[in-house]
């Protein structure tokens, strides 16, 4: 399936942006959306100890890797899998198991730093806050 628009869902935490996403990929189904979150894109600090990990700030944008979201969107875009990541929120590290996603007609990217960086925001066909 080829990807025909990516939207970006950006807002405050708490805002509803998962919930809208979830819901949106539910109403139009799995098979043609795909949804990808900052959350999963933060840096990996499995260099530090916990308690140091456990001091970052996560609301900064240098918490993200915007490089490697921007990469897999670019792939996606090319009608290319990616390996989908997956952010450990409890031991604040990124986890080595990945899902291989496929592209689908819709691409959603949320997070609240989603519209921080103009290199992330200008492959946004529409932007929702």
């Amino acid at each position: 399936m080829q990807l025909k628009i990516i939207i970006g869902v950006g807002g405050g935490t708490g805002s509803g942006k998962t919930i809208f996403c979830r819901k949106l990929v539910e109403l139009l189904g799995s098979q043609r959306v795909l949804l990808l979150s900052q959350d999963d894109y933060y840096n990996d600090r499995s260099d530090l100890p916990l308690e140091k990990r456990l001091q970052l700030n996560f609301d900064e944008p240098e918490a993200v890797d915007f490089r490697l979201l921007i990469h897999q969107l670019r792939r996606l875009q090319q009608g290319r899998s990616v390996a989908k990541l997956k952010y450990d929120f409890k031991q604040h590290i990124r986890r080595r198991e990945a899902d291989s996603v496929s592209p689908r007609q819709i691409l959603l990217v949320e997070g609240t730093l989603v519209f921080a960086r103009l290199e992330l925001a200008k492959y946004f066909d529409l932007k929702i806050f």
